[in-house]
């Protein structure tokens, strides 16, 4: 059987099959009733079973009348749980340097803005000098501001002096600001930059750009590092994002918008959307990449899932309990009733089965009456004929 499945409407249970008991003679004529008092289970042949009323009630036996049933289809895919862009990050340095600290390991939970590594870079050095170079400039240009300042106060400089002196401190600012925001891109937090700390020597931190787990840490303690290299990999500790391959001849049925139903391992259900569909398909499996948003709630990146959507139209079949199958290696039967007590093995193929029901495609017809429960008694019945026929 394929992995499409199809999903039974609201009302299968009680609109598809018209139960009828037949735990007892009910139905059945006073002479009928009393042709069928024999101790034991008649059997005609290794097709019939033939039951008396004892042994029905015995048995709980249930028989269901077969009727056209409404079903809306649905196929099931397999889907991977995969990082949103803000899932995964590859961590490295801007400027060339020797590692000298390492912080964490492969496996480590990490939060954003956390120390990973430190890094010596002669280009640090170089722009800290910068900015102590340019906070000096800035010190300078305030002194002259508060200079000026005073001297037109006192009507001793030429207001002209005093523009000039505030325009200066505002490039002086702007200088500082500049080589502060350098520095904090190599990891030298501006607050450090202003406690002074981190000015000294030319080490960098490097830090995780986002919270989650350590895949892989790619660098050794003293090992030179180059701004193409990358140094650990995180990947964050859940998504909600899946990636599910759909084959090229139901991607039309899907849009985006479309629900679609994330089945996990442990059988847990999450609702998702669609929220891109892949322009192209692949020529390998044949298939395209949907990828679909949960509605609530996330997983962990690279888990593998079930994606099962449902389309849109309906159609008619044929459904019954899966209880009503007796089911022999690759072959399916079920008992047909054939008048009250009396029972017939009919093999059927079946087209799809989930949640406790199969729909059938061979072998029975809409009307026929077959029993849905006692079905194991049925089939001992009938194996104690066979073994009395070969006697």
């Amino acid at each position: 059987m394929n992995r499409s499945t199809f999903v039974l409407a609201s009302m299968l249970a009680l609109g598809a099959l018209l139960w009828t008991g037949c735990g007892s003679n009910a139905g059945m004529s006073p002479q009928a009733s009393e042709a069928q008092t024999e101790a034991e289970a008649e059997t005609h042949d290794s097709e019939e079973i033939v039951l008396t009323a004892e042994h029905m009630e015995q048995a709980q036996l249930e028989t269901a009348t077969v009727s056209p049933t409404v079903l809306r289809s649905s196929f099931t895919v397999p889907g991977r749980v995969v990082s949103s862009l803000q899932g995964s990050a590859h961590v490295g340095v801007l400027v060339s340097g020797r590692v000298v600290s390492l912080m964490v390991d492969e496996g480590a939970t990490v939060r954003r803005g956390q120390a990973l590594a430190g890094v010596e870079s002669f280009e640090v050095v170089r722009l800290k000098a910068e900015y102590h170079e340019a906070h000096a400039r800035l010190e300078q240009a305030a002194s002259a501001l508060d200079r000026e300042t005073q001297l037109v106060a006192e009507k001793l400089a030429p207001e002209r002096e005093l523009e000039e002196a505030a325009s200066a401190q505002h490039t002086a600012e702007a200088v500082v600001h500049a080589a502060a925001s350098k520095l904090s891109a190599l990891g030298v937090l501006p607050e450090s930059i202003a406690e002074n700390t981190e000015l000294e020597g030319g080490r960098m931190t490097v830090r995780a750009p986002i919270s989650g787990t350590v895949t892989a840490r790619l660098v050794k303690l003293g090992e030179f590092v180059e701004p193409s290299d990358d140094l650990f990999q995180i990947a964050a500790e859940a998504s909600t994002l899946i990636e599910a391959q759909v084959p090229a001849a139901s991607v039309d049925l899907l849009r985006i918008g479309s629900v679609g139903t994330v089945v996990t391992a442990n059988q847990t259900i999450l609702q998702a959307r669609v929220v891109s569909v892949a322009p192209i398909v692949s020529s390998e499996s044949r298939t395209v990449e949907v990828r679909l948003e949960l509605s609530q709630g996330s997983l962990r990146p690279e888990t593998f899932v079930e994606v099962r959507f449902e389309t849109v139209g309906e159609r008619e079949a044929l459904v019954l309990p899966a209880s009503a199958v007796d089911r022999e290696g690759s072959s399916a039967y079920v008992y047909v009733q054939e008048s009250p007590g009396r029972f017939r093995l009919a093999e059927i193929r079946i087209a799809a089965e989930t949640d406790g029901f199969v729909e059938v495609s061979a072998g029975l017809e809409a009307g026929q009456a077959v029993a849905v429960s006692g079905v194991f008694y049925l089939r001992s019945a009938r194996q104690k004929g066979e073994l009395a026929d070969h006697d």
